[in-house]
């Protein structure tokens, strides 16, 4: 269940990225789920946005690696 202050949607990554997750997910100390990294990273990324510390490309034809 989604609590009221949170939005659901689905991402996919690259497959070579999941074991790299994972990785991370379960040697951390305590355990995090993926879902938590990739709504961290999400979070970083847009605090980043925000503070004018991220340029992005706004070219909408390129794709991100």
């Amino acid at each position: 269940m989604v609590g009221k202050d949170k939005a659901r949607f689905s991402v996919t990554i690259p497959a070579t990225l999941d074991p790299r997750l994972r990785d991370i997910a379960l040697t951390n100390r305590p355990k995090v789920s993926k879902n938590f990294l990739i709504e961290l990273a999400v979070t970083r990324l847009l605090d980043a946005f925000d503070n004018r510390q991220l340029p992005l490309p706004l070219d909408s034809g390129k794709t991100m690696q």
